[in-house]
């Protein structure tokens, strides 16, 4: 059932779950009113990382599917105080999801 507590993702338009409250000083992700699913904030992350980005494309997005490369993910989450628990990740869902298109304007760099 989706509530007025729900809003949906801006680029993959599936559901989310607004924060009720945020921390304004976690890195590198923060909770948000509205905006990215949570694998979408992923992709957008790996995106805007020029040797990320190209790694995974010249590897494939399968690479994504790996243990060792998650752990790696896992370790930066918990390096910088971030408030994305890496249980929200569905690295099936940001393999899937990769080659979506994003807003106007809020495409990854």
């Amino acid at each position: 059932m989706i509530t007025n507590e729900h809003r949906f993702c801006l680029r993959c338009e599936k559901v989310c779950r607004p924060a009720k409250s945020k921390n304004p000083d976690a890195k590198p992700f923060r909770k948000a009113l509205k905006g990215f699913c949570s694998n979408c904030v992923v992709t957008h992350f790996l995106l805007s990382i020029e040797p990320l980005r190209d790694g995974i494309e010249k590897n494939g997005t399968g690479i994504l599917h790996n243990p060792m490369v998650q752990k790696q993910f896992e370790a930066v989450l918990n390096a910088g105080e971030s408030e994305l628990p890496i249980e929200e990740i569905n690295w099936n869902c940001v393999v899937d999801s990769w080659d979506l298109k994003w807003p106007k304007g809020l495409k990854p760099k």
